[in-house]
């Protein structure tokens, strides 16, 4: 790798460019503030009072305990990292809840409604309606996993200790899970992009698709072809390569992640058979000029995000330090 980066310097630096570009004008902004309040939520027992209408419909198809639950319809919004992350800090509240954690994560993956329908939506086929697809396609093969599966959790609903809580803790693990996210994006794609430009050297170009299984953000050099929407789809429930290595090092190793990387396959295919069966249900349109590539912007300005949150962090280190010798 480093005679590649030796080789190949320009290519790395304008991947960390864009990388950075990727995490301060989308991910960070679309993220940070629905995973604090996700896992205050779930810390704080709240899931109990604002999903109690959910459960009470479907607690019966989906036969999940309440926490779990929680977790599940969060996961489904909030992003492919935001379930594995509230699983992992279920079990800080409840050792006994590991053994769920690892079932339950293999359905509580998911694409985020405004990736789907703003980046492959919009940026591929300039259509929002080919993005909902792909998202109700991703969030139909979860609740079918979580019907099957999740009736083998057999947790009972049962009042946890609080370890840490609070809006502080909340903010803390969010931005550290972000952080995490963010270089891993930044890793992965240097890498990427000089295995590519080391493939073009050698006359073999990769697909935009085969890019995608890697990093998924790729998916957006692909061509507005509605008959690739359903391998769209499926790719997107796959999360990528870089998406499954970003949940590995956000769950650290609280809980096994064996059985959440083996059923991703089985899992991404039944959206692809989803989203193949709702293209012959529903007539998508699309311009005939083609899509407009979605494009990031970045501004100076946004770095001023990642500064605030880092200082927030040590002052909060710092107040939790000095409470404690208190």
């Amino acid at each position: 790798m480093i005679i590649l980066l030796l080789i190949f310097p320009k290519n790395a630096s304008q991947s960390v460019s864009d990388s950075i570009q990727v995490c301060l004008g989308t991910i960070i902004p679309s993220m940070f503030a629905f995973m604090a309040i996700s896992t205050f939520i779930i810390n704080e027992g709240l899931h109990s009072i604002i999903f109690r209408p959910f459960y009470f419909l479907l607690h019966r198809v989906i036969r999940l305990d309440r926490s779990t639950f929680a977790i599940f319809c969060l996961s489904l919004i909030g992003g492919y990292p935001v379930g594995i992350k509230l699983l992992k800090d279920r079990i800080r509240l409840d050792e006994n809840y590991r053994k769920t954690a690892e079932n339950s994560a293999m359905f509580c993956y998911c694409i985020s409604p405004s990736f789907a329908v703003t980046m492959i939506g919009l940026g591929i086929f300039s259509s929002a309606e080919a993005g909902m697809i792909v998202y109700l396609s991703n969030v139909a093969a979860c609740i079918t996993a979580a019907i099957f599966i999740g009736k083998n959790n057999g947790v009972s609903d049962k009042i946890c200790s609080k370890t840490k809580s609070g809006m502080i803790y909340a903010v803390q693990s969010s931005a550290l899970s972000l952080f995490t996210v963010c270089t891993v994006i930044v890793a992965f794609n240097v890498i990427l992009s000089m295995c590519s430009e080391l493939f073009r050297t050698a006359g073999v170009t990769l697909e935009p698709s085969v890019l995608g299984f890697f990093e998924i953000s790729n998916l957006l050099k692909m061509t507005s072809d509605l008959n690739m929407l359903p391998l769209i789809s499926a790719i997107s429930s796959f999360g990528g390569i870089c998406v499954l290595v970003q949940c590995t090092a956000i769950c650290g190793g609280a809980f096994s992640l064996k059985r959440f990387l083996i059923s991703r396959i089985p899992i991404a295919f039944l959206s692809g058979i989803y989203c193949a069966v709702s293209l012959r249900l529903f007539d998508i349109s699309i311009p005939a000029s083609g899509a407009v590539h979605y494009t990031f912007e970045f501004n100076a300005n946004q770095i001023v995000l990642p500064l605030l949150m880092a200082m927030n962090i040590i002052l909060f280190n710092k107040k939790i330090k000095n409470l404690r010798k208190g």
